[in-house]
């Protein structure tokens, strides 16, 4: 193994124990001091023995933190495709599958297109639009993600009304920003939450003997007017396991606490509608969708698709270089699945 590889295993090495201990400060709850150390020692931070619940299911079949972190080297140079909103949107472009680019904000300064407008001009073509969406080139998990909308001469941000002065002030500070089409979803997932984008989380991967793409495991997110305006389901927000053969939604799963604990329920909270038993229209077609979507991107072997189905066919919301397990493995441990057992070992993440 050259030098250079060496080296680049070990940084990665350090930057998986350094987020284990990261997570682990952050848990509050009552489990005992040995079942934590038992945990890290296991390479997963203490609230992962409730949220996995690691009294009856077996810790070997489940993804850790650790390798979770480095899983982020699987990709290579390749995953800045992912991590930067604008270069992954601009690969796309000729797919017609993610949402409109309209233009950006950089350092306090407007740009639609290649020309560069002042507020009252920017101010205009929100009411045209109605709503756009104003995001960080970089992050994901729903930070930096803003809605802003025009109905009656009222602006708001996040549904907070905002003045023309008190955007003036939010556009000054924004650094990197993209402004982008506000999309519409599908019916069934607007029933069940009408206030964010309600996306299905795809996992694909590369596999690494036949090359084919396939799909371990696939989980739809619900947001709720406590994770508003993004389907970030980390304080408040829902989960469900889609089967991935027939698009049903399986048993669903409120998060709270930073996601660090969950709790088994039927109903959306704020809206009382079931979400067990749902079927995704079309869900064959989506599916095979992004399977050749991440066939022609094959230099990425690995992507967590945030997907919004419409009433019109699906969109894609941005893919995820390293994705979030935590909430994929409550629902089903990876490691179950022996494709993804193989794949994770081929690209040294586990040993067996």
């Amino acid at each position: 193994m050259a030098l250079n590889k060496i080296v680049e295993r070990q940084l990665y090495n350090y930057y998986a124990l350094r987020y284990l201990f990261e997570l682990n400060r952050e848990y509050k709850g009552g489990l005992s001091i040995f079942k934590r150390l038992g945990c890290l020692f296991s390479g997963f931070s203490s609230e992962k023995y409730e949220l996995y619940n690691f009294k009856e299911n077996q810790r070997k079949l489940y993804l850790t933190d650790i390798q979770r972190r480095k899983t982020a080297m699987i990709n290579g140079p390749y995953s800045i495709v992912l991590d930067d909103k604008n270069l992954f949107t601009r690969v796309l472009e000729q797919e017609k599958l993610t949402a409109q680019t309209y233009g950006n904000i950089k350092y306090g300064k407007i740009s639609l297109g290649e020309e560069e407008i002042d507020l009252p001009s920017f101010i205009a073509f929100v009411k045209e639009k109605g709503k756009v969406i104003i995001k960080s080139y970089y992050g994901g998990g729903g930070q930096s993600v803003y809605r802003l909308s025009a109905e009656n001469d009222q602006l708001t941000l996040n549904e907070k009304p905002v003045s023309p002065e008190e955007l003036a002030d939010f556009i000054a500070k924004a650094k990197r920003f993209i402004i982008s089409e506000h999309l519409t979803q599908a019916d069934y997932a607007a029933q069940i939450f009408p206030g964010t984008i309600n996306t299905i989380r795809i996992l694909t991967m590369q596999d690494p003997s036949t090359h084919e793409v396939f799909i371990p495991i696939a989980v739809h997110k619900f947001g709720s007017t406590k994770t508003m305006p993004a389907d970030n389901v980390r304080n408040g927000g829902m989960t469900a396991r889609v089967d991935i053969e027939t698009g049903i939604l399986q048993r669903s799963a409120l998060h709270a606490d930073n996601n660090m604990k969950i709790q088994w329920q039927e109903l959306h909270p704020d809206t009382k509608v079931k979400i067990e038993g749902t079927v995704i229209p079309n869900w064959r077609q989506v599916r095979e969708r992004i399977i050749q979507l991440a066939q022609s991107l094959d230099y990425i072997r690995y992507v967590g698709w945030d997907v919004v189905v419409t009433n019109d066919g699906l969109r894609i919301i941005e893919g995820n270089n390293f994705s979030d397990v935590n909430i994929l493995q409550i629902h089903q441990p990876l490691l179950r699945d022996q494709r993804a057992r193989n794949f994770y070992k081929y690209y040294g993440i586990i040993k067996r």
